[in-house]
């Protein structure tokens, strides 16, 4: 604590509201959580935009608490409204992903961009991957905003300026920057032995640069319309595929954000019980614990291609296969009359799509058992597929194999589509 625990009190009492945040802070800190939003709630009456904030993380996680994303999102308005960069952007967060609230994809990217003109890193960091896909005429525009948020901390973006870097010196100083994170392609990559260069010496004047990206901000206004060259393999279970759909920053970007989530893989079984097998021996992570508009924004795309309504959408998965780990022969189907296939869920997965995110291994291809059919992973590859008939039954013909992977690792984002919006999960 900056002061005495005595003193900060009494400075609370008299009416100090930064007193009584940081007596919020200490509280949380020792476990007591009632005592924590006491003092925070004090302080929020007082108008202090902190203390409001993170009343707003704490509903919206549970903390202490039932989760409450719709009053999660009034607390982060309520410090929104006051111009708070932070706050504007946990709205946009909610608010792309309709978590809460009603989505509205415009006025969440309103407050992405508002968040980002006052230099917000996550902001800058959403908006840089939103711009790359407008076109070369703002390649430019991204950059600057990624090379903002990385000096500004933000490990997502020193990854991709050590991926974008000019000199081999340049990638590793912010390769480094981006390992010290703990951020898991950059600790990959990452070579301490090698020589680094003074990124103080490559700054240069960050106010000027986000004064210059601010006009390309206020013109911005939709996001950039998603084009569909998908390829037919098999007019059985609609088996398409399309090259590069996502580009190499975005599939990169996703490996990072799933990895620190990864846990064993399960299936689920005749009699609804989900467990681990041998069937089935990678990892996965789930994206739907994390609000992030980039995820959401290309599953939305993933879902526009695939000609999928994303409200039938589970939440995305990223899995990962290490050598001699595999998916045998399955299908994505629900197992005929199981109660996870009950309207309540969304009815049965009638389709499937799989983004390889990463090519850099040997083995782990995508076998169509029934057709005789194989699928070679290449980055940002869309692999998407019915699997089920028009009656909604189990479609045979869609198992397949995800092969072993021989050496390296394979990486790949998975969404399964429902009949229709769950209303339980």
């Amino acid at each position: 604590m900056e002061q005495p625990l005595a003193q900060l009190e009494n400075s609370a009492r008299a009416g100090d509201a930064q007193a009584m945040y940081q007596l919020g802070l200490y509280a949380l800190r020792h476990g007591e959580v009632k005592t924590a939003f006491d003092w925070l709630h004090k302080a929020g009456e007082k108008k202090h935009t902190r203390a409001i904030e993170l009343l707003g993380v704490l509903i919206l996680q549970g903390h202490g608490v039932k989760a409450d994303p719709a009053l999660a999102f009034e607390y982060f308005r309520s410090a929104a409204m006051t111009g708070d960069a932070q706050a504007l952007m946990r709205c946009a967060e909610l608010m792309f992903s309709g978590k809460g609230v009603n989505k509205d994809q415009a006025g969440a990217l309103s407050c992405v961009v508002e968040s980002a003109k006052q230099g917000y890193p996550i902001a800058l960091r959403t908006l840089g991957f939103i711009l790359l896909r407008q076109g070369d005429s703002c390649r430019d525009a991204a950059k600057t905003a990624f090379k903002i948020a990385a000096y500004g901390g933000d490990p997502h973006s020193q990854y991709y300026m050590a991926r974008n870097a000019s000199s081999v010196a340049e990638q590793n100083a912010w390769m480094a920057h981006a390992a010290q994170s703990g951020l898991y392609l950059a600790k990959q990559h990452f070579k301490s032995e090698s020589a680094q260069a003074n990124l103080v010496d490559l700054k240069g004047d960050l106010r000027a640069c986000l004064d210059a990206l601010v006009p390309v901000l206020d013109s911005f206004t939709d996001l950039a319309a998603v084009s569909d060259s998908k390829v037919l393999l098999s007019d059985i279970a609609d088996i398409y595929v399309m090259d590069e759909l996502l580009s190499v920053a975005e599939a990169e970007y996703l490996i990072n954000a799933a990895a620190p989530m990864l846990h064993p893989a399960k299936v689920v079984h005749a009699n609804d019980t989900v467990e681990n097998e041998q069937v089935r021996t990678g990892m996965t992570a789930s994206l739907g614990k994390v609000l992030d508009v980039v995820v959401d924004w290309l599953v939305l795309r993933i879902s526009a291609v695939t000609g999928q309504c994303p409200l039938r959408a589970e939440v995305p998965s990223v899995i990962c296969y290490r050598p001699g780990q595999m998916y045998k022969q399955h299908g994505d189907y629900l197992p005929a009359g199981s109660e996870l296939a009950a309207e309540g869920y969304g009815g049965q997965r009638t389709h499937t799509a799989l983004v390889y995110l990463n090519d850099n291994f040997i083995g782990g291809s995508t076998t169509f058992n029934l057709l005789g059919l194989n699928v070679t992973p290449q980055q940002g590859k869309l692999l998407t597929f019915t699997n089920v008939t028009d009656k909604a039954e189990p479609l045979e013909l869609s198992q397949h194999t995800g092969e072993a992977v021989e050496s390296g690792e394979k990486w790949l984002l998975s969404i399964w589509y429902r009949q229709m919006p769950a209303k339980t999960h």
